[in-house]
């Protein structure tokens, strides 16, 4: 879970640099693109980490990693619904 948590924060970084840096007017399509794509990894691993510690405090008796792949699964649904949702608004 280190790992993901290390990408996560980097997009959110990321994510934060092109929110603040950039104007959505002015932009260019490439600047858009990469606003959603670091949004989407950092909701990735946002909701990733927040189903896994989750799952982890309710149901002590699984095994870590299947947590950890239910947590990756439900967090990228969400995560891509989420950024879906934003690129349908366009």
């Amino acid at each position: 879970m280190l790992w993901i948590s290390i990408v996560a924060l980097m997009s959110a970084a990321a994510f934060l640099g092109i929110f603040f840096y950039f104007d959505p007017f002015e932009a260019s399509p490439f600047i858009i693109v990469l606003f959603h794509l670091t949004l989407l990894f950092a909701l990735t691993g946002i909701f990733t980490l927040i189903g896994y510690f989750i799952r982890r405090v309710l149901r002590r008796k699984k095994m870590p990693i299947q947590d950890a792949l239910a947590s990756f699964w439900q967090g990228s649904l969400l995560a891509l619904i989420i950024v879906g949702s934003l690129l349908m608004a366009i």
